[in-house]
């Protein structure tokens, strides 16, 4: 008891994404992940996880996949949504640095 890892009763224990280009994913996932304080759990040939308290997040490249593109509309998953924190919290990301710079 005390690690910050307790489970919940009726929380989420992990959500697995199958990916076609972990190397893609793990540079889109990676940086977000970090600045929201999950840490790099697991690495093996095919995937990723990452940690926060008993919660983790699998990116893995499958072999078995059905296709290589993801379509938001067909059924399966749609999005993840994760909570920032109030606006005054949030560091700037790589893209708003980069269209902040570009507008001064």
């Amino acid at each position: 008891m005390g690690s910050g890892r307790e489970a919940l009763t009726g929380g989420l224990h992990h959500v697995e994404v199958r990916v076609p280009d972990l190397a893609a994913a793990e540079h889109a996932w990676g940086w977000l992940l970090g600045e929201l304080g999950w840490e790099i759990f697991q690495k093996w040939p095919a995937g990723r996880s990452w940690r926060l308290g008993p919660t983790y997040l699998v990116l893995e490249e499958s072999p078995a996949m059905s296709g290589r593109r993801h379509d938001r509309l067909a059924p399966g998953l749609n999005h993840l949504a994760f909570h920032a924190g109030p606006p005054a919290a949030r560091r700037p990301t790589p893209a708003t640095s980069a269209t902040t710079k570009a507008t001064r």
